[in-house]
């Protein structure tokens, strides 16, 4: 997450090795926090002792494998004959427009990732370059595999998105793309456990809503209807939502 004069995370670094254990039962909130949840409802132990808000997926807790899982609805049909993208870079960004839209949506909500995100990874490189990290870690993460490598490709997306936004800024426009930036910059933290950075961009995030609430000029992101209507109320209640889930 960037905005002019905040200090933005460096892609250098390094993972701690909470990234490698698998939660796969249990709360939400446990399986971000990487913590065995005794799942008791309506509030686990976990949660309780934590003073977390505690939530439970309504999807199945084990999701189907990629050769079986449900290909979900979307609004862009990704193609060669519409988008091109290195062939290392094809599956992540299928994954993120596929199966794991479904679990983006448990954290941000149907509007945020079904219409606004998925437009704006066609339109904007470091929305795409922020999705991409996010898709490589969590793949491995829900099916399992490689951590490390999925972590080493993750990081420098994340490290190029960050760029890419820093670009984006200049001028001081494009403050819409930070916003939505944010968003998948704190599900990337919180995929891999990395809570400070979290809170560098969730700070970042706060401050700029204070801008916008201001009065900064719009300049939207193209193709996504993300101006400063409604969609902007989406984003931070995204955000808000972080911020009870992780406290």
């Amino acid at each position: 997450m960037a905005d002019q004069g905040m200090a933005i995370p460096k892609r250098g670094v390094r993972m701690g090795a909470r990234g490698a254990s698998k939660v796969r039962t249990g709360c939400l909130v446990c399986k971000i926090r990487r913590k065995k949840c005794d799942e008791a409802k309506p509030s686990c132990t976990q949660c309780i002792s934590t003073h977390r808000l505690c939530e439970y997926a309504s999807s199945p807790t084990h999701p189907h494998p990629p050769s079986q899982r449900r290909i979900v609805p979307r609004l862009i049909h990704f193609s060669p004959q519409n988008f091109t993208l290195p062939e290392d870079e094809v599956p992540h960004l299928e994954f993120f427009t596929t199966a794991g839209v479904q679990e983006f949506i448990t954290f941000f909500g149907n509007e945020i990732w079904e219409r606004i995100a998925l437009q704006a990874i066609f339109n904007e490189p470091c929305i795409r370059s922020a999705a991409l990290a996010l898709a490589a870690v969590t793949r491995v993460r829900v099916y399992g595999g490689d951590w490390g490598g999925a972590v080493r490709y993750a990081m420098g997306r994340y490290g190029r998105a960050i760029g890419e936004l820093n670009r984006r800024l200049e001028g001081g426009r494009g403050w819409e793309v930070a916003l939505l930036a944010a968003l998948f910059f704190v599900r990337f933290e919180m995929v891999v456990g990395e809570w400070e950075r979290l809170d560098v961009h969730m700070r970042c995030a706060q401050g700029i809503v204070a801008r916008f609430m201001g009065g900064m000029s719009s300049s939207g992101i193209p193709g996504t209807g993300f101006t400063d209507g409604g969609e902007v109320g989406e984003v931070v209640g995204g955000l808000f939502r972080v911020k009870l889930l992780v406290g």
